[in-house]
């Protein structure tokens, strides 16, 4: 059989498992996806903010040359905020409730989404990151101290689901952002490590335009605020980034059994396959 290299891009369906498959054999309990109904609880959301994101994950535009759509939510509470992606958690919902009802086979999502969850003030003054491993059977995790964005607040004003919104601009682990922030909402928060402004951030980009956030709703919720139970693979921040950027360099290491077929003839094994990766942390 023939052995080669290629990227694998969106038809891998996450990274997970084969290409061009809609739906997956059961898996073993933790592969593939997560158990919703294991967790612990870290605080009751009292806010909960939905944002469009438009991400580059290719940013040569060699293979994927359009920006990736998701929905990221931030879950506000007293104590605690969890950023997630509201894709990875319902594809997980609907396979955990399919395969509890028996079914032999359950949906793969379909998009290349960033599988990071982000637990700001946990543990208590600080920050704690997770990111699914391409098959998720393991997460990786990591702590660090809540980390404060320099903001420099101007005068520029405009008008975000009708709220009143102030520009504020930064620069952050590799990128420089601008945000805009209401203060008709006191919340010093924002999607995934951003916040400490004086008001709600509504919406915040990078200025290459590779990463844009922008809030589509705001309600007000009472519900917990989870963290699954999950093998994690635990370590320093920058321990747990490298082997994320070798992951992506290297699938062949995480999916052992990684074909591709072609329009006509057989499956081929991939020696080295690798998928493009843009993380919002550039460093």
């Amino acid at each position: 059989m023939k052995m080669y290299k290629r990227p694998i891009l969106i038809a891998m369906l996450n990274a997970v498992s084969f290409v061009y498959a809609q739906r997956i054999a059961v898996p073993e309990p933790g592969e593939y996806f997560t158990n919703t109904d294991k967790y612990e609880v870290l605080d009751t959301c009292k806010y909960e903010i939905h944002y469009n994101l438009s991400y580059v994950l290719d940013t040569t535009l060699k293979t994927i040359k359009a920006p990736i759509e998701d929905v990221c939510v931030l879950q506000i509470g007293k104590r605690v905020s969890k950023t997630y992606s509201e894709s990875i958690y319902e594809t997980d919902s609907i396979d955990h409730a399919e395969i509890k009802k028996g079914a032999n086979a359950v949906p793969m999502l379909q998009k290349v989404v960033p599988p990071v969850e982000v637990f700001k003030g946990y543990p208590s003054g600080q920050m704690t990151v997770t990111h699914l491993a391409v098959t998720s059977d393991f997460v990786f995790r990591y702590t660090e101290p809540e980390p404060k964005q320099d903001w420099e607040i101007g005068t520029a004003t405009k008008k975000i689901l009708g709220y009143d919104c102030t520009e504020a601009t930064c620069s952050y682990r590799g990128r420089d952002y601008v945000a805009w922030f209401t203060t008709a909402i006191p919340l010093e928060d924002g999607p995934w490590m951003f916040g400490g402004l004086p008001g709600l951030i509504l919406a915040i980009h990078d200025t290459k335009n590779q990463y844009d956030f922008q809030c589509i709703g705001i309600s007000q919720q009472r519900e917990p605020i989870k963290m699954f139970e999950r093998k994690y693979k635990v370590g320093e921040r920058s321990v747990i980034r490298r082997d994320i950027s070798q992951m992506y360099a290297h699938l062949n290491n995480y999916i052992p059994r990684l074909y591709v077929k072609h329009r006509y003839g057989p499956l081929e094994k991939v020696s080295d396959a690798y998928m493009p990766y843009n993380p919002i942390e550039l460093k």
